[in-house]
């Protein structure tokens, strides 16, 4: 009641305890918006790194894919003739 009227000063100690706790909560607190800034602001650069390593990826498996499929052509005797027919990406489709 007495600090309320002004007729008592608060003790010395209790503005620096104060002080030193808003200056910890407020450092803390800083820290976490800036981080979450630098993220955001990092977000478009990784999005574009992995839209070009995923079109990079594609265009290696397209370039070294192929598919075989082996055939009996004609039997002579008892002995089978087989071909082995190939066809890369681009003869697409492929043996649809």
């Amino acid at each position: 009641m007495d600090l309320e009227r002004g007729s008592k000063t608060p003790p010395s100690s209790a503005p620096a305890a104060a002080a030193a706790t808003t200056t910890t909560s407020t450092c803390c607190s800083n820290k976490r918006p800036q981080l979450r800034d630098r993220l955001v602001a990092l977000q478009p650069v990784v999005l574009r790194a992995a839209a070009t390593l995923a079109t990079a990826v594609a265009a290696a498996v397209m370039a070294l894919n192929a598919q075989s499929y082996t055939a009996v052509v004609a039997i002579v005797g008892t002995r089978p003739l087989t071909q082995t027919f190939t066809t890369k990406f681009r003869d697409t489709p492929a043996f649809v």
